[in-house]
């Protein structure tokens, strides 16, 4: 899971500390490559509209 409502979630969530949960923060997916990619398409947006 990486996602709560609020975000951070509360450290005294009990779904946090159930033993088959893995939980990790909401940016978990932010790679040097998902970076890279994303400044890329913002990149080629801008272009785009220029």
């Amino acid at each position: 899971m990486d996602v709560f409502a609020p975000e951070p979630p509360d450290p005294d969530d009990p779904l946090l500390h159930h033993p088959r949960v893995f939980a990790t923060p909401h940016m978990a997916a932010m790679t040097h490559d998902a970076l890279d990619a994303m400044a890329v398409a913002v990149a080629r947006g801008v272009i785009a509209h220029l």
